[in-house]
């Protein structure tokens, strides 16, 4: 785990306190057996946690350009709702709909929507848990595989978190976890994200301390699919 660089820190006390008595007069006798302290880590991340300032991306101007909203949507349908590139979506509308349209025109609506959609997706009133499950995967972007993070409610089965990364590193693991709390109105007090045995987590768990937010971090390998209705595939 980690280790404070004292016994005033936030995490060691927490932890601490929520000992039983028997296992306080254990950790007296054998503090080692006791994953309770963390080596200290400086990190060099240019990262304010809980921040609301979103990205800005390259769009248009929706109301102002020369497809109707009948065509719009026909065009999302087929990019976004049945996966076609966007060199494919323009190829239907052409040959379909008679409509000349650029892939590259289809990328801008896609992001202007995209744009408009964000803050009704971050804001909305979620009744989350206190308990999150996330993993990796892959994606391809532009061409070239990037890393897809994403964090869902476990008890409600709600996405929170889909952030996509040219690297598998801290910093991902560190972003795609704060967007998860900044759907909270508050962070819970047993607040517990369980994922794999990836070491960026754990640092991620030391970057929140450090910034006062914490979370346990339970890390499980070998998943295994114990849904009745599900095919039982082990990952």
């Amino acid at each position: 785990m980690f280790k404070c660089k004292n016994d005033d820190c936030p995490y060691y006390q927490k932890k601490l306190n929520g000992m039983s008595s028997k296992e306080k007069k254990q950790f007296k006798k054998d503090p080692q057996s006791f994953k309770l302290r963390y080596i200290f880590r400086q990190f060099h991340i240019d990262f304010q946690p809980l921040s609301k300032n979103s990205p800005e991306l390259p769009v248009v101007d929706l109301s102002r350009i020369y497809a109707s909203p009948h065509t719009l949507g026909l065009i999302l349908t087929y990019h976004v709702n049945y996966g076609l590139s966007a060199r494919r979506t323009a190829a239907i509308m052409q040959d379909v709909h008679g409509v000349a349209i650029s892939h590259q025109t289809i990328l801008n609506y896609e992001n202007s929507v995209a744009l408009l959609l964000k803050p009704y997706v971050d804001h909305y009133p979620y009744e989350l848990s206190d308990q999150f499950c996330g993993d990796e995967t892959y994606i391809r972007v532009n061409g070239k595989w990037h890393y897809l993070f994403f964090f869902f409610d476990a008890v409600k089965k709600i996405v929170l978190s889909y952030r996509v990364s040219p690297n598998r590193d801290t910093a991902s693991a560190i972003q795609a976890i704060n967007d998860v709390l900044l759907k909270m109105e508050e962070i819970p007090e047993n607040l517990t994200f369980v994922v794999d045995g990836n070491p960026i987590y754990l640092l991620a768990q030391h970057f929140f301390a450090q910034n006062d937010i914490s979370f346990d971090v339970k890390q499980v390998i070998g998943l295994t699919n114990e849904d009745p209705s599900q095919p039982n595939t082990d990952r």
